[in-house]
Order: C-alpha cells, then structure tokens, then sequence
C-alpha cells in the first residue's frame, strides 16, 4: 500500500507512541485473518487500541482499512491513516460518515473497516458492555462481500517495565447474528488464561543491559545492623 509524505510522518508518530509506552504487542491466532476483505470488531478497553488498528493496517494486514473516531475533530490529521469523524451527539454527522463509509468501501472492496461496536471506551472490569446489532446488519446488507471476525484486546504485564498488549483474532463469520458481544466476551475470557495457539511478537523492545549497584554491596554487606 502507498501513503503520502504525510501518511507515513504520522503513521511513524503512531509507531512511536507504542513503542515509548508498552513492552510488545503479541498477535495471537494469526492464522484466523479472512484472506479476504474483513469488517473487524473490537472491544474498547485501552487508550491504545486506536493504535492498535493502526498496526493492524500497516503491519499485520498491509492494506488500507478504515475506522470510526469519535475525536476526530481534535485528531483531523488521522484521516490520513484512515480515520472517518462519527463525533458524539451528532447523529447526522454520524449517518453521513456511515454513508461514506459504505461508498468507499464499495469503492475500494479490497479495504478493511474496523469497529468498536461497544462505542465508548471503559474499564476492562466491566468486561464486554452490550450494544446494538444495528451498524453491524446494515453494514452487512450493503457489504455482502465482507465477513465479520471478531478481535478481543487486552492489556497485561509479561516482564519489563510496561505493560503488554495482547490481540487475540477470532473466528470469522459472514455474517452478524447476535451473538458478536458473546464472541468478544470468549475471546477476552481466553486471553486471561494461559497462552494457546499461536503467538506472534511485534514492537518487542530489544533487551538492554542496565547498570546496576552490586558494585555497592561491599558497603552494605554489614546491614541491618
């Protein structure tokens, strides 16, 4: 995929920002991702999964997708990674970026969307909140070349000094049929078990040795005293 002078400055900011506040990203259940054009679904749980969706486009997936921001205004910027405006309380604007959304899509039928379907970002305790099926079947209807695979996020600590991001990719299905919040939910309940099937590590920062003080020891050999 090409991007503009611009795309790739802010696609290096989005790369950058992960790597100064986590660990690593793991992808786990690669061998899930539909060989075809996918409307993905996500919980929303962290700051970072914004981010995540960016490395879904530019490092997993390696072909343009589209995603829905809330906070677009404050982000403009982002749309050239991708991003539509869908602003809060504006139901029309709202609308319109959904009728967009379908013309490009339509458009370009090799692209990805990406959907928070829960629709507001919350605390990971709450587990998955329930939501309307709506978006999904209408976009289902005027999209019936696209399948529908669910994503589950989750933040942990493995080792170092930050934390981990782990992806978990589901079973695609073709179509939505109620079931897609219960489909995130397993998918979660997974990711806080031990790990099964296949792992792949991305943006893991390299290990570095750091001074440390045994060189002090001899001076404290006698405490508590």
């Amino acid at each position: 995929m090409t991007r503009s002078l611009l795309g790739r400055f802010w696609s290096s900011a989005m790369r950058k920002a992960l790597d100064k506040a986590i660990e690593r990203v793991v992808l786990m259940d690669e061998e899930n991702l539909p060989n075809q054009p996918t409307i993905f679904y996500l919980n929303h749980h962290t700051h970072f999964d914004g981010h995540l969706i960016w490395l879904m486009i530019f490092q997993i997936r390696r072909k343009q997708g589209l995603v829905w921001m809330e906070r677009w205004d404050e982000y403009p910027f982002l749309g050239l990674l991708g991003a539509l405006p869908f602003p809060k309380d504006q139901p029309k604007a709202r609308v319109k970026t959904l009728h967009r959304t379908i013309a490009l899509l339509n458009k370009h039928p090799d692209w990805d969307f990406y959907i928070f379907p829960e629709g507001i970002q919350h605390p990971p305790e709450e587990g998955i909140m329930a939501f309307s099926p709506k978006i999904l079947h209408r976009l289902s209807r005027e999209l019936p070349q696209y399948v529908f695979c669910p994503v589950a996020i989750r933040v942990t600590w493995w080792s170092g000094e930050r934390p981990t991001l782990l992806m978990k990719i589901g079973t695609p299905h073709s179509k939505p049929d109620g079931q897609e919040a219960q489909r995130l939910q397993n998918l979660l309940d997974d990711l806080a078990k031990p790990r099964t099937g296949t792992v792949r590590k991305l943006m893991e920062k390299p290990i570095r040795c750091k001074m440390g003080f045994g060189w002090m020891r001899r001076f404290f050999r006698d405490y508590p005293k």
